[in-house]
């Protein structure tokens, strides 16, 4: 068992979103969440609309969250809000 939250990647913040599970491209099964409010992220990507794609089978077996291997972020340009909650053409998606 495992979990995801704010200290495995700053930018997640507090998400009341419902996960999506889907089985990707890749054939790993994910959970598709939104950020949140509270997130702690510094960088030049913070506060901007971000979706996460968290695959099921967990960290690798350090127990570290890598970007890219166990997870991937998704990040849309500032006033963009709408369209990030939908359409993510870098992850082949498109949510309706």
């Amino acid at each position: 068992m495992w979990e995801f939250t704010h200290k495995d990647d700053p930018h997640l913040g507090y998400t009341h979103s419902k996960p999506i599970l889907r089985q990707m491209n890749n054939g790993k099964w994910a959970a598709i969440i939104g950020n949140g409010q509270g997130a702690d992220a510094t960088d030049a990507t913070a506060g901007q609309a971000q979706l996460f794609i968290v695959y099921l089978d967990g960290p690798g077996g350090d127990g570290v969250w890598d970007l890219g291997r166990d997870y991937l972020r998704s990040v849309r340009a500032k006033g963009a809000l709408r369209v990030a909650t939908r359409y993510f053409p870098r992850l082949g998606l498109i949510m309706m």
